[in-house]
């Protein structure tokens, strides 16, 4: 950029506009569409004829578009004579990228056309073009998380008639819709093996636990208490200890799960054995087993979606799940950073659709700030600085709107403060010292009046999904 294109009617002229030749001697490249129109058309000649004395020859670019370079026929021929002859009178054949279906096509012609004008190889340029259409899956992710990030906003203000909420429910079902529909390609989480197939080694552990003299509400009562127990040890820090009660809440949820052939109420307290079974693996740093874990809770999660796409509480715990594989993958030794910012890409998506089904909720409000933060810290893995500040700055915006609507909440603050921190050290990597500094001061204010330390870096641990109720 920029770029000049030529849409001036030279008909009456005698000879190129000054118009014209300015651009021309302002222009480093020319890129000439060859087609028997371009061929015979005088002005075309004239341009190219221009360039070329401007001691340019070798900075034209040809794409045949339509026509023969090669035909016998005059009225077939694509290249202007400007291009074809020689200082001593001769003729030659330019080199040209070639888009018609039979020869390059348009996407090979486009790459020669880009390495020539780069002047690099189009080797390189079709490996790089390669690793573009391994992520083209992203454009169109991105477009839904536009609209529905814009659905969001419409959500939080305009809200105010029965016609506005019906609408609403319509474009959300049409989102949830396309989402649902491409779970196996946003989701890399895989099926309940283990659950579904009565493995034996679960089955025998389930039985030396004497589950067969309890009723269901004995079980169930059993089961939370020993997750209680669990989370109680788990943050105490006491993990080890912690793992005993937590393996045996998750077998008395399959024992349920299997009583009652999965409902909602058992598909979603087995969803939350998981995520504490996997939280505290991945705490101990046991993160082949964390995956495991927060796989099963996905994909409980997707079946509690795919029964009721509507419920806000379902879409946002599938967030929950994808946050916390991609925390999984950064803590790595050789993270996979595209797998780890495709996830929370995702993550992102499933909680604006939450918000849309729930305008109000102030904790996926919170949760949406968080997820920001870790799509900026993919993005900074994936040295894509402008994408880490987009996303760090957004951050920031609704964590300072959080702090506006509630300025004596202390989490809010802390919350702030983080966000600040983050900015700041995404704008140091870019060099913008003055602002980065300020957002560090800003921070630090914030983070006196908490009275608690907060964390000054690019990360946060990934969001802890809280345990809820099916009736909630």
């Amino acid at each position: 950029m920029p770029i000049f294109r030529d849409r001036e009617d030279l008909s009456s002229a005698a000879d190129l506009s000054s118009k014209i030749r300015d651009e021309l001697t302002a222009s480093e490249t020319l890129v000439l569409i060859c087609s028997p129109a371009s061929a015979q058309s005088r002005w075309v000649n004239e341009e190219v004829r221009y360039f070329r004395e401007l001691g340019r020859e070798d900075r034209i670019f040809a794409l045949i578009v339509a026509g023969d370079p090669q035909a016998a026929d005059v009225a077939r021929q694509c290249f202007p004579p400007a291009l074809t002859r020689l200082e001593g009178g001769g003729q030659h054949e330019p080199l040209a990228a070639d888009a018609r279906p039979y020869a390059d096509g348009k996407v090979l012609s486009k790459l020669k056309l880009v390495a020539g004008i780069m002047g690099i190889r189009l080797d390189e340029l079709r490996r790089r073009d390669a690793q573009r259409r391994r992520r083209t899956w992203l454009v169109s992710a991105g477009v839904i998380a536009l609209v529905v990030l814009l659905t969001a906003a419409l959500a939080f203000t305009a809200i105010s008639t029965r016609k506005t909420v019906a609408l609403q429910r319509d474009n959300t079902e049409e989102l949830l819709s396309y989402m649902l529909g491409n779970l196996k390609s946003l989701d890399p989480i895989m099926g309940l093996e283990v659950i579904d197939q009565n493995n034996e080694q679960v089955m025998n552990y389930l039985q030396s636990l004497g589950f067969e003299h309890m009723t269901i509400d004995q079980l169930l009562e059993q089961a939370m208490a020993w997750r209680t127990a669990g989370q109680e040890l788990n943050e105490r820090g006491l993990l080890d200890s912690a793992m005993e009660p937590l393996q045996k809440s998750r077998a008395g949820f399959i024992e349920l799960y299997q009583r009652e052939h999965g409902s909602p109420r058992t598909l979603f307290e087995l969803g939350q054995a998981e995520f504490w079974m996997g939280s505290t693996y991945l705490t101990k740093g046991e993160l082949d087993e964390a995956q495991a874990s927060f796989t099963r809770y996905g994909v409980l999660t997707r079946r509690l979606v795919n029964a009721d796409p509507n419920n806000a509480v379902y879409v946002m715990e599938l967030a929950y799940t994808l946050i916390n594989l991609s925390g999984v993958e950064r803590e790595r030794q050789n993270p996979d950073v595209e797998k780890s910012l495709q996830l929370n890409q995702s993550a992102m998506q499933y909680n604006q659709i939450a918000l849309v089904l729930d305008p109000g909720n102030a904790v996926y409000r919170e949760d949406l700030a968080n997820t920001m933060a870790f799509l900026a810290d993919s993005w900074m893995d994936t040295c894509n600085l402008g994408k880490a500040f987009e996303f760090r700055k957004q951050d920031v915006e609704l964590a300072r709107q959080l702090l506006q609507e509630a300025p004596a909440d202390i989490a809010r603050k802390r919350s702030l403060a983080t966000a600040l921190s983050g900015w700041a050290m995404v704008q140091w990597r870019m060099s913008l010292l003055e602002p980065s500094i300020e957002g560090l001061r800003e921070s630090g204010k914030l983070s006196l009046e908490t009275v608690q330390p907060v964390p000054v870096g690019p990360g946060r641990f990934p969001a802890m999904a809280p345990i809820r109720s099916v009736t909630q």
